[in-house]
């Protein structure tokens, strides 16, 4: 259900950046290996399924060694839609961080006429949740970019509020 993936250098613009661990979380078959796929440059881990791959210790560690989250579901799947909840919640409680970096992601947008989730379903539970709104196409390869770039800049924006923080404690 979860994949963390390694997204250092996985853009020619990123080149710069620290590496950093996001890690993409949602129900099967809602797209996740795909979106993985269409990003080039990117080592990854695979787990298949959180509840499946052993001691809630292990993948809470797994969870505290991400920096940003992407929950994906599928728009032509309700069902994993609803499932974002309780990810995001787990997260939450695992980082004990109710501001930890979060995209809503809703993939497969390119199969529109099968659509189950409306757009303005996503952005109201994003507000909610507190998370940045995307819909995707791993596909097409849709809006991708603007999701990584996204999340780059707010895990910049994190650290220097950070190292602001410790300069003025100092």
């Amino acid at each position: 259900m979860y994949r963390p993936v390694q997204l250092a250098h996985c853009l020619l613009k990123h080149r710069t950046e620290v590496p950093s661990q996001f890690l993409l979380v949602g129900d099967g078959g809602v797209g996740k290996s795909s979106l993985v796929d269409r990003l080039h440059r990117v080592d990854t881990v695979l787990l298949d399924s959180w509840s499946s791959q052993g001691s809630s210790q292990a993948i809470d560690g797994i969870i505290r060694a991400g920096q940003a989250f992407i929950l994906v579901y599928s728009v032509v799947e309700r069902h994993s839609f609803e499932d974002t909840v309780n990810y995001c919640k787990k997260i939450r409680q695992v980082t004990q961080d109710s501001r930890a970096i979060c995209a809503l992601v809703g993939n497969k947008r390119d199969l529109s006429h099968e659509r189950e989730v409306f757009s303005s379903e996503g952005r109201a539970l994003a507000r909610e949740l507190d998370c940045d709104f995307f819909e995707t196409s791993a596909k097409t390869g849709e809006n991708l970019e603007l999701v990584v770039q996204t999340l780059v800049q707010r895990l910049r924006s994190t650290q220097k509020q950070t190292e602001i923080g410790q300069d003025s404690s100092a």
